[in-house]
């Protein structure tokens, strides 16, 4: 973890900052990473998950399946769905959330919210409303 820049050495910390961040980030902060990029990486971040023993990562391909629909990407929503099927096979039971039925039951839960494209972009501009992000771009 990094320790915060101090106002006072900015100018020297800054830079050891800066790079510190960019060899944590699995996608390039040099130019914007396209929405395959995310969701491809939030795939990744599942399946690292899962090997390294760590909780089922079940609300982040949620999002990677209604991020990829509300941005229309069909081919992204199946290799979410491919990601899904491989990964609730393997989830250990006891680390699943509480309302968790099972794994078909709840990927078709997902994949009836993606199908409401109407409905996910209200949720979206609720959200930005919400965190006051109204002045950044909205590439959807």
């Amino acid at each position: 973890m990094q320790k915060p820049v101090m106002f006072s050495r900015h100018m020297e910390e800054l830079q050891v900052a800066a790079e510190g961040l960019r060899r944590q980030s699995r996608l390039s902060l040099y130019e914007p990473p396209g929405i395959a990029d995310i969701v491809r990486d939030v795939h990744e971040y599942a399946k690292n998950r899962h090997a390294g023993g760590h909780p089922p990562a079940v609300h982040e391909i949620e999002q990677s399946i209604l991020v990829s629909a509300i941005c229309g990407e069909a081919d992204l929503i199946e290799e979410g769905v491919s990601v899904a099927h491989s990964l609730m096979e393997v989830w250990p039971r006891t680390r699943l959330p509480l309302d968790w039925v099972n794994g078909r039951v709840w990927l078709d839960g997902v994949l009836s919210r993606a199908q409401d494209v109407r409905e996910l972009t209200r949720v979206v501009d609720q959200q930005i409303g919400y965190h006051k992000l109204t002045e950044i771009p909205n590439f959807l």
